[in-house]
């Protein structure tokens, strides 16, 4: 029985599944503060701290346009 040939495909198999996998573990870290930038603005915009002189001006209020984003942005960051 040859057991060199099956721990060569078996590296193989790791090694060209490696790269995809740290590329996932590395858009996953990312999106995470990516989602936690997101619910820190819409507590901004909803604060009417980051809306200036447009909000002034306009009769919409920002936060109602952002509510539903700020809504599960902020339950999958805080778990609120």
């Amino acid at each position: 029985m040859n057991w060199t040939i099956g721990l060569e495909h078996g590296w193989t198999a790791v090694i060209t599944f490696m790269p995809a996998f740290i590329a996932f573990l590395v858009v996953l870290f990312v999106g995470h503060f990516v989602a936690i930038g997101a619910a820190e603005s819409c507590l901004c915009v909803n604060s009417g701290e980051g809306v200036g002189t447009y909000g002034a001006r306009s009769a919409a209020h920002a936060g109602a346009a952002t509510k539903p984003v700020c809504f599960f942005a902020k339950r999958r960051v805080w778990g609120a």
